[in-house]
């Protein structure tokens, strides 16, 4: 089995996931994570609930977590300390979308103001490793 990679960002993107560098959409670079994200790379992640975490993030109203195929060069990220967690590419290919509901969006802030911000994507891992589905944004 291939391993699945996740990209969390705005709604609505289709075809590619570019990098701000060459689309001019805010960065997390922007926000204070410059000298750790590179503007000119996206970056992936093989947990889903990772990508959530980090569409989470973005400055857009509605949010997306879209399963990708890298293109280019896969590297590791540098800024992430757990091996085959996080990567960075050129671009990546959307293969689908699957758009976080309001009600789990508000539920995942909630846990996480309420916890350290580790703690939602902790309790989720230990649910995708027991094999419960929570009916979250897709399979």
């Amino acid at each position: 089995m291939s391993t699945a990679y996740w990209h969390g960002g705005p709604r609505g993107l289709s075809g590619w996931i570019l990098p701000p560098a060459r689309t001019g959409a805010p960065s997390t670079a922007d926000f204070g994570a410059e000298g750790v994200c590179r503007r000119d790379r996206v970056y992936l992640t093989t947990e889903r609930v990772a990508a959530e975490m980090f569409a989470l993030m973005c400055p857009a109203e509605r949010v997306s977590v879209y399963l990708v195929e890298p293109v280019g060069e896969l590297e590791a990220d540098p800024d992430v300390d757990e091996p085959g967690l996080s990567f960075q590419a050129e671009k990546a290919r959307i293969l689908r979308e699957f758009p976080m509901i309001h009600a789990r969006r508000a539920a995942f802030i909630a846990a996480t103001m309420a916890d350290p911000p580790e703690a939602p994507l902790a309790r989720a891992a230990g649910r995708a490793q027991d094999g419960k589905q929570d009916g979250g944004t897709g399979p």
